[in-house]
């Protein structure tokens, strides 16, 4: 379901005139259990409860309009998809108040990652450019890389890229995986080691 409403930031005004009419807390919690039981409109009731308050509060992290609503998609989508992360519909306000916090921080720093990889890349591309040779050599590194990563499980993949083209932290990885972040670092900690010697001995 797409719960993009096409709607701008919410005033303040407009956001204590909707939790003044919205649902109590107990006809909420009926709602979350309609919905676990596979009521769809009982989550299209709970969009539109609670989808201006959300983007409010994305917005006030991320500080974008646009982004602020990628967000309030994003973790719409995950309880759509999931359910049974609902293990108790009284705290319901709290756990999408969360979602919506960790997503949209997670949002933050990758955007904020991207924009300073682009700077240092723009940087780079500015002040010098690679002579032939130079771009053979990248090149060829780039082809043993992606040799090497096709040759580690899938489960290590996801976790390199995780770790490197999304800048994830390992207790983000943990989240995104579910598994506990010391199990998370030890994994791609090996997974590191293994691809190492792998292009060790291409090299070789």
């Amino acid at each position: 379901m797409d719960v993009r409403t096409g709607d701008t930031l919410a005033t303040g005004a407009h956001v204590a005139q909707s939790v003044s009419d919205e649902p109590s807390s107990a006809d909420q919690a009926k709602l979350v259990q309609q919905f676990c039981l596979g009521d769809r409109s009982a989550f299209a009731a709970l969009v539109r409860i609670w989808e201006h308050r959300l983007l409010t509060i994305a917005y006030r992290v991320v500080g974008n309009v646009h982004d602020a609503e990628d967000v309030r998609q994003i973790v719409f989508l995950k309880l759509a998809q999931s359910p049974s992360q609902l293990r108790d519909p009284t705290r319901f306000a709290g756990w999408l108040r969360r979602c919506i916090v960790n997503e949209a921080l997670t949002w933050l720093r990758r955007r904020d990652a991207e924009a300073k990889a682009k700077g240092c890349l723009d940087e780079a591309v500015a002040s010098t450019s690679p002579s032939p040779s130079e771009q053979a050599v990248a090149n060829e590194q780039s082809r043993r890389l992606l040799h090497a990563m096709r040759q580690l499980d899938p489960e290590s993949r996801a976790l390199l890229s995780l770790r490197f083209d999304e800048c994830l932290t390992i207790r983000e990885i943990g989240e995104v995986v579910e598994k506990p972040p010391m199990t998370v670092h030890s994994q791609i900690t090996r997974a590191l080691e293994r691809l190492r010697r792998l292009l060790a001995s291409e090299h070789e």
